[in-house]
């Protein structure tokens, strides 16, 4: 299976460091989590557009990304635009189960 596919079937930011085998602090995700995701997201679509496609290669580039994005958001970092603004762009879509309880 592709890392891009792992990547599509993701359902937490935990399971992103997970399958990334990257060490990260639970409390710095929690306060973090959106700006990890649209971080990862521009990252990501960055990587996806150089054609680090190479199973391996691609996989190396992530894991230096979310490990950066994780030790910038550790110390703090601001970026200079809101993590909000148009919330769904360049987030990274996580996989969802089955929905639950819809009123129909």
């Amino acid at each position: 299976m592709s890392i891009q596919t792992q990547l599509s079937e993701m359902e937490s930011v935990e399971d992103l460091f997970a399958l990334l085998d990257v060490p990260f602090d639970p409390k710095v995700v929690a306060v973090h989590r959106m700006r990890i995701l649209k971080r990862f997201g521009q990252e990501k679509a960055r990587i996806d557009a150089l054609g680090a496609l190479l199973e391996g290669e691609g996989k190396t580039q992530y894991v230096a990304a979310l490990t950066l994005i994780h030790e910038q958001c550790s110390r703090g970092m601001r970026e200079t635009e809101p993590v909000f603004k148009g919330i769904s762009q360049q987030l990274v879509q996580l996989g969802r189960g089955p929905r639950r309880n819809q009123a129909g």
